[in-house]
């Protein structure tokens, strides 16, 4: 086999109908590869390697972009459900197999589920590990103990983060509102008999618990100190808050009420914060009513209260209020909260019209915030604006407002994101633009004029390189939105497209889904080790904008600790993506 061209395809496969495509390093000389059925002997040997039947045959397009020449192979007119892989014959090139089947992402939800739930904090146990931080936590502002036990862990440790901790709530609603997946192996806890109904009553509690007496919620559990904050860092960074949090708190503790091993809960303001929690609540109000009606009564009054308090709310220190993903959170909780009549529809316009105005006309990204100095970037909030405007359309109080949306749309597509995916053969959406270099790192030109990476910056102040699956699979969240929304065929492919790159089509060939595809990396999960369906952070890029993925078992934080955020945003765009009935032809067999 030949090691040094590697064909580039998802480890998983691809629905039967869907677009069907690879990349293969270049290399000259070749130009056609076939696609063998692994169920269809060629040759058989015991002594030596077997082979197996071509069932297809195509041509190598050469692609040239901006993350230089390859070859594409397209064999979308293999349609047959079954387990395949690609051979390039003049060159002994193969790639890892790979199944067509309308079932072939069946097996993901269940695995992200199980992980989630794996990871609760609180009176929670199993045969492996015990309950943990029941005695969270004391108060950072004061040192008194408030009771905020429970949750979900998050970020490869033991924090629990209100800004992307909580987002599998949403996930759950989505997968549970369209009917995927009944199932009820959760039935012992006695909650309900459909798990995603389970597990989001499971962090109502916690979020209830966060919520401070005059109604703002806390920001989060174990987010640590500042010891290793340096001159020109900030909390705030790229959309992402917590930038320079040490591990102080990143520990286990005695479980025991002010024995004085507690752990902080931050009480600063973070107005992100409100509205992910709000939308998160009033979400999983109407998932968990016909359990729990109390409990879902709770959470909408919560959610209400937290929406009074943020009206008049002080300005944060770093502003984030000016943020346009704050304000695209904020439309979504307005969006639930106008669905229940809580606010008028001129309270929507109003929110509508103002995340519409942070939009660029010329080249169609949002602005970063309301000084529209920058472009839109973010580490986990990627599609943030897109989501909120396609959540809005169907509930849109008037006709007007819904053709300044299509345009908004139609403009972020053609002008943005389309010529975006069209920088690489991978069709995966570059991590952002700058209408100058920030950093000392590579950045590329776009023929409009900005400049952009694929990656985040390398050489930045603030000393954060993040992974993006973040990033990807918030476009794949939003972009799958957009399809079904709009009717866009061409979205539903670039979508796809995302996840991909991600579960083993990059040029690392490398899942990031643990016990998922080949060559997954050993995550940075540090205490509570290697899990199914825990979802890497990364890939990452170096100064030169190359792709980077810890497989040297470094466990390198930014590109491999688990993260909740990618499996949630997977599962938004599964909500939409996942076929919600299989026909028998369309399985193996």
């Amino acid at each position: 086999m030949n090691r040094e061209v590697r064909i580039h395809v998802s480890h998983i496969g691809f629905l039967c109908r869907a677009r069907k495509w690879f990349v293969m390093d270049y290399v000259e000389g070749v130009t056609a590869f076939e696609v063998q059925d692994m169920g269809m002997p060629a040759n058989e040997s015991l002594g030596g390697y077997e082979d197996w039947e071509c069932i297809y045959r195509g041509t190598l397009e050469p692609s040239r972009t901006d993350m230089g020449t390859c070859w594409v192979g397209d064999f979308s007119a293999v349609e047959k459900p079954g387990i395949y892989r690609i051979v390039v014959k003049d060159i002994d090139a193969r790639s890892y197999q790979f199944m067509i089947s309308d079932g072939a992402y069946s097996k993901l939800p269940r695995y992200f589920l199980d992980f989630i739930h794996d990871r609760r904090s609180g009176a929670f146990s199993n045969d492996w590990r015990r309950a943990s931080h029941l005695d969270d936590a004391v108060r950072s502002d004061n040192g008194e103990y408030v009771d905020v036990s429970g949750g979900w862990y998050d970020a490869g440790d033991l924090r629990k983060w209100m800004t992307m901790s909580n987002l599998p709530a949403i996930a759950f609603s989505d997968m549970y509102e369209r009917g995927y997946f009944p199932w009820n192996h959760f039935a012992d806890e006695h909650v309900a008999d459909n798990d995603w109904v389970t597990e989001t009553a499971w962090v109502i509690p916690y979020l209830l618990k966060m919520q401070a007496p005059s109604g703002y919620f806390y920001e989060g559990v174990g987010l640590g100190g500042a010891a290793r904050r340096l001159p020109g860092m900030t909390w705030w960074y790229e959309n992402h808050s917590g930038c320079y949090g040490d591990n102080s708190d990143n520990r286990f503790t005695d479980n025991k009420v002010l024995s004085g091993d507690e752990r902080k809960v931050r009480t600063a303001y973070n107005p992100m914060v409100q509205y992910i929690t709000q939308y998160i609540l009033l979400r999983s109000a109407r998932t968990v009513a016909t359990v729990d009606a109390e409990l879902a009564r709770r959470a909408v009054a919560a959610a209400q209260k937290s929406w009074e308090y943020a009206w008049s709310a002080p300005i944060d220190e770093e502003r984030a209020s000016d943020l346009t993903a704050t304000k695209a959170w904020k439309l979504l909780a307005a969006v639930e909260l106008y669905k229940r009549g809580w606010i008028p529809a001129s309270v929507l316009e109003e929110e509508t019209e103002a995340l519409l105005d942070l939009q660029d006309r010329k080249y169609g990204f949002w602005y970063y915030d309301v000084a529209k100095e920058s472009p839109y970037r973010g580490i986990q909030h990627s599609a943030q604006p897109l989501i909120a405007l396609c959540r809005v359309y169907p509930h849109s109080p008037s006709e007007a407002l819904n053709r300044k949306i299509e345009e908004a749309v139609n403009r972020h597509w053609e002008r943005y994101v389309l010529p975006m995916s069209r920088t690489n053969p991978f069709r995966i959406i570059p991590y952002g633009c700058w209408f100058k270099p920030a950093t000392e790192d590579y950045y590329r030109r776009t023929p409009q004029g900005l400049f952009y990476r694929f990656f985040m910056p390398d050489c930045s102040v603030q000393k954060i390189n993040h992974g993006l699956s973040g990033h990807w699979t918030s476009w794949a969240h939003g972009l799958a939105l957009a399809s079904q929304v709009f009717g866009n065929r061409d979205m539903e492919q670039i979508a796809w497209a995302q996840l991909y790159w991600l579960m083993g089509g990059n040029q690392l060939d490398s899942c990031l889904i643990s016990g998922v595809g080949y060559n997954n990396p050993m995550p940075h999960s540090r205490f509570h080790g290697t899990m199914v369906g825990g979802f890497c952070v990364g890939p990452r890029g170096d100064k030169n904008d190359s792709i980077v993925i810890d497989l040297d078992r470094r466990a390198e934080w930014n590109s491999t600790e688990y993260w909740n955020c990618p499996v949630a945003n997977t599962l938004m765009a599964f909500s939409v993506l996942l076929p919600s009935s299989i026909d028998e032809r369309d399985k193996l067999g």
